[in-house]
């Protein structure tokens, strides 16, 4: 589609049970940037972790046909791939450029979805002084589905904001049976490897000629005022002293945020 076309705004919904949440996992200093700026920071795919983060899957199988042809062993793979694919490699001289330009468009703020913590996710994307954002699933989107309205708005229709479940599909290593797939934003799949991840991702999608003007690397979304019920949950090996330490800050900056000791109980 034409993305420079005017900004629009795309909130899909999971099916949320009551009592359901969204989790931030995140260090100290990106806490204190959230509470003292109220703001969410949205952050370039090309500079996540994951290389492969909004490159279609038409990208990625062309990519692994060529590696294909280049085993002599998979000829009979190849010609199946060419048969069910045939335009596949056309124009591949321009697409490692084109990957990398939808890459820089695109821009992903992450959440984990789920009823309660996640030891995996403490465990990988934190340390035992890091901590979790929690907020209602249904009251933080609804409240998102305004905000974002706003945002567009004010950034003269030059942006898009998306948000949905995302897809995990067999992409690193590229499964060359996968069927055809028809993602409108290609930001909204993973490899399978991170399932565990159990993402709901906001999304911004802004202009070729804004993004080429301003070469941003993220973009900051203010929340403004709400009456959101946010939580600052603690990773279960923070000591009670750090805790409070932490509590205390906060509430100097915005008495409506709750720090709490992690539900989880682990022996030191």
């Amino acid at each position: 589609m034409g993305f420079d076309q005017k900004g629009e705004v795309k909130i899909k919904l999971p099916i949320f049970k009551h009592g359901e949440f969204l989790w931030k996992y995140l260090d100290l200093h990106k806490l204190l940037n959230f509470v003292i700026k109220n703001e969410l920071v949205f952050t370039r795919l090309d500079l996540l972790e994951d290389p492969i983060e909004g490159l279609s899957t038409s990208h990625l199988r062309a990519a692994n046909l060529e590696d294909l042809i280049n085993e002599s062993e998979n000829k009979e793979k190849v010609s199946q791939i060419k048969e069910k694919f045939p335009n596949l490699l056309k124009g591949k001289e321009f697409r490692p450029v084109f990957g990398k330009h939808k890459q820089q468009l695109q821009f992903a703020n992450c959440w984990f979805h789920g009823e309660r913590e996640s030891m995996a996710m403490w465990n990988l994307y934190s340390n035992k002084d890091s901590v979790a954002i929690k907020v209602v699933a249904e009251d933080f989107i609804s409240y998102l589905t305004k905000a974002a309205a706003k945002f567009v708005e004010e950034n003269g229709y030059k942006v898009h904001f998306i948000a949905d479940s995302v897809k995990y599909l067999h992409l690193n290593p590229f499964d060359p049976d996968l069927s055809k797939q028809n993602f409108r934003y290609s930001a909204f799949k993973k490899d399978s490897s991170y399932k565990h991840e159990q993402e709901y991702r906001l999304l911004l999608y802004v202009h070729s000629k804004w993004q080429e003007d301003h070469k941003f690397k993220f973009i900051k979304f203010p929340l403004g005022d709400n009456d959101l019920q946010i939580e600052i949950v603690c990773h279960p090996l923070m000591q009670e002293w750090k805790r409070t330490n932490l509590e205390n800050l906060v509430s100097k900056f915005n008495n409506d945020i709750h720090v709490k000791k992690s539900d989880i109980f682990m022996a030191v």
